[in-house]
């Protein structure tokens, strides 16, 4: 919980600070053009290779800056690229766990499809598909997926049953004043400002362009496919869901009784079913129960609760 609440505050200060690094250069750039700021650049693509090269060059020791940005660009590169392979081979992973034992080989094939993907964007032309994707793979559909997540884990699945599992299967330390910022957070800062992102990015959006050419209509097409292609398998699932009809009703939006440890549930399931009369779940520690029958100890997942009451999701 410290690191991670060290990571959130490093990350918050790292973009505060960039902020007052970007405005500083802009404002250095417009000042030596004679223009105003709003008319150096807008954002994008432009901002890290056109501003900044053409700010550096007109500062005082010109040949240090270009070099202290460049290797600032790569770093952020690979931290990006750290981030994007670790979680694509990592749900490779927890789908397929034969690849586990075949890690190098899964993120090399990751990182070379990733390669091929991006080769596109290396040709001539490739800054116009750079921009294409820049504008539409991680706006809306960003958002949509964010709120989905708050919504489905926070209201759905419930606040209470969310913090116990971090508390109790965790074993992490939760003391009252950090529980009320996570309630505070949670249910009503982080909805409340994705829900007015959402709106105002719809209400300020206009179609993408590059410098002073706009994409046609046909590219625009491709764009809004390219946006929904990530957020589309949230209704498929639901449908799939719906269609597969082992829920009804309610049952669809509560949490299932697998939703537990994975390890717990490979326990459960290396033992075919929980003892009998209990319901099918897992709990969040294993417990060793005593066969006082035939003198030895058998591994039995007791039953696992994510409400004061069976399967409950109330807050």
């Amino acid at each position: 919980m410290v690191d991670a609440i060290i990571i959130a505050f490093s990350n918050c200060s790292t973009s505060v600070f960039a902020g007052f690094v970007i405005f500083s250069i802009l404002g250095f750039l417009a000042t030596e053009l004679g223009v105003e700021v709003q008319d150096v650049v807008s954002s994008g693509s432009g901002l890290a290779f056109v501003v900044y090269p053409a700010a550096v060059t007109r500062m005082p020791v010109s040949p240090l800056w270009p070099s202290s940005s460049s290797r600032c660009l790569i770093t952020l590169g690979l931290d990006s690229q750290f981030t994007m392979v670790e979680t694509l081979s990592t749900a490779l992973f927890d789908q397929f766990e034969s690849l586990r034992s075949r890690k190098p080989l899964v993120v090399f094939s990751v990182c070379f499809g990733l390669f091929l993907a991006g080769l596109t964007m290396c040709l001539e032309g490739g800054i116009y598909m750079f921009e294409l994707f820049n504008w539409y793979s991680a706006g809306l559909s960003v958002i949509i997926l964010a709120i989905t997540e708050i919504v489905v884990v926070q209201y759905l699945y419930g606040f209470k049953n969310f913090m116990r599992n971090i508390r109790e299967e965790m074993n992490i330390y939760m003391p009252l004043p950090l529980y009320g910022y996570w309630a505070a957070t949670w249910l009503v800062i982080t909805p409340v400002s994705l829900g007015v992102i959402f709106l105002m990015s719809i209400y300020y959006f206009v179609p993408a362009y590059w410098g002073d050419y706009t994409y046609p209509g046909y590219i625009q097409t491709l764009g809004w496919f390219i946006c929904v292609s990530s957020i589309i398998f949230i209704p498929l699932g639901a449908v799939y869901a719906v269609w597969k009809g082992d829920k009804r009703g309610s049952e669809l939006i509560k949490a299932s009784p697998d939703f537990c440890p994975h390890h717990i549930r490979k326990l459960r399931e290396s033992k075919g079913a929980a003892a009998k009369g209990h319901p099918r779940a897992c709990s969040g520690t294993p417990t060793t129960t005593r066969d006082t029958r035939k003198g030895g100890e058998e591994d039995v997942p007791p039953p696992y609760s994510n409400g004061s009451s069976g399967y409950s999701n109330h807050m």
